[in-house]
Formats: C-alpha cells, sequence, structure tokens
C-alpha cells in the first residue's frame, strides 16, 4: 500500500488548496481522499503504518492545506472529526474502522451465500474481530441444516458455550464446529459427544441444556443468520462501521 499512499500525497499539490476554506477541504477529505484505499481495505487489513500515513495526509490537508502541518494547524482531536455528524463530529471515515466494517462482510457472505467458489476458503480475520461479528449476529433456526449446534447463538440469543461453558469444554475440539443443530437434536445427538466424566456442575448445565432443547421442533424453512444492528436483520458495512465508532471499538 506504500505507492498507494505515495499517490495520494502526490496529489495534493495540484488540488490548489490554499485556494479552498475549511469546508471546501472537508469535502475533498470526504468524498476523494477518503475513498482512495476502500478497494484495498476490501481485501486486507492494512499495518497500523500505512493507516497512520493515510490518517496524517487526510489531517494535514484538512486543517492546513498540504500534505506536511504541525500540531498548531489541528484545531479538533482527529478521533472528534472522525465521529458522525449527530455525535458531534464531521463524518470523516476512520479507515481502520471502515476496513473492518468492509472485510466482515466476507464473514456475513460465507454464512449466507455458499453459491461462490471462495465461500469455503478460511477468511483471516482476528480473535476481536471475529467476536465482534458473533457478538453482532444470531441464528432463526428454521430446518437446523446450516445453524452450527454449539457454535451459533440459537438459543434466545446464545450459544452452547455461552449456556453451558462447562460442558462445551467436555466436547473434543474437532467435534465443536461440525455438528448443525438438526443432527444434534436428532436422537439426542449432541450428549454423545460428551466424552469426560461430569463433575456437579457439568451436570446442572447438562440438565439445563436438555430443558432447553425439549420439545424444540424445526420447521421446513431455511436457518437465517440475524445482524442485529439493522431492522432488516441483513449485514451492512455502514451498520457496522457505526458500531465500531459508538462503542470506540479499536
Amino acid at each position: 500500500l506504500q505507492p498507494l499512499v505515495d499517490r495520494t500525497a502526490g496529489c495534493l499539490p495540484f488540488w490548489k488548496a490554499h485556494l479552498m476554506n475549511c469546508a471546501g477541504r472537508l469535502a475533498l477529505v470526504k468524498s476523494v481522499l477518503g475513498m482512495i484505499p476502500i478497494h484495498q481495505l476490501l481485501v486486507f487489513a492494512p499495518p497500523q503504518k500505512i493507516l497512520r500515513q493515510f490518517k496524517k495526509i487526510h489531517r494535514d490537508f484538512l486543517w492546513a492545506g498540504r500534505a506536511a502541518a504541525n500540531g498548531g494547524h489541528c484545531h479538533v482531536n482527529w478521533r472528534r472529526v472522525c465521529c458522525p455528524l449527530p455525535l458531534g463530529g464531521q463524518g470523516v471515515q476512520d479507515l481502520q474502522r471502515t476496513g473492518l466494517a468492509l472485510r466482515l462482510r466476507w464473514l456475513w457472505f460465507s454464512r449466507t451465500d455458499d453459491t461462490h467458489a471462495w465461500s469455503g476458503l478460511d477468511l483471516q480475520f482476528s480473535m476481536e474481530e471475529r467476536a465482534i461479528f458473533f457478538a453482532s449476529t444470531y441464528m432463526m433456526i428454521g430446518d437446523g441444516l446450516t445453524a452450527k449446534f454449539r457454535e451459533d447463538r440459537w438459543i434466545d440469543g446464545r450459544s452452547i458455550s455461552e449456556i453451558a461453558p462447562l460442558l462445551y469444554a467436555c466436547i473434543p475440539k474437532r467435534r465443536r464446529k461440525h455438528m448443525t443443530v438438526a443432527e444434534g437434536l436428532q436422537d439426542q445427538g449432541w450428549a454423545r459427544d460428551i466424552q469426560r466424566i461430569l463433575g456437579v456442575h457439568e451436570i446442572g448445565q447438562y440438565l439445563m441444556l436438555w430443558q432447553k432443547l425439549e420439545g424444540l421442533t424445526l420447521t421446513e424453512e431455511p436457518d437465517r443468520l440475524i445482524w442485529k444492528w439493522t431492522s432488516s436483520g441483513v449485514y451492512t458495512a455502514q451498520s457496522c462501521y457505526r458500531l465500531l465508532l459508538w462503542l470506540r471499538v479499536l
């Protein structure tokens, strides 16, 4: 991405920034400078060094109209500038959060659309990034053929690992991710994978889980993954970006 940074900085001298007021430079930062690395952010997470260089270019052009400015030119903290307008900011894109919001859509597509060739690939995300996606989604059960019995949040919006963590630890790791809800409910198949001697606390969680699953019936409708932060339940990068800003994540 370094050539992209250099090319972005090279554009600034031709923009006659000294003839613009701050509002004009803000419009260019939001509509042009902030959009230049978007396609790269869709694919991979850039190093922090690259993100800092982009931020410096945006900040210095906004406040000083050139590619280099000192602290005296910066009137407002850049984090505040990147906040949405309703929160007192100027709506400038935070590239780190924008990139994460764009890349998390691949996790969404991997669970909701298996028609593409890349759907079976092992997507590279950190534990923190996967945790954000996990906490923001839950599964609405239909036929139980796609929802993961132990990994997805399908029991009152929670997963097996959240409801019965001690019991979850008694299941071999190789068996945790593959069983679907339909397979687990068929003839109580979920109980056959427990391979440790259960203590008092594990037995208590076992009985609690058994009670929650008792009487649960599947339908002919397909399972549906729900994104919690939109009214439609469908993932959008905009809703994820707002979530990351409001929660001050990253």
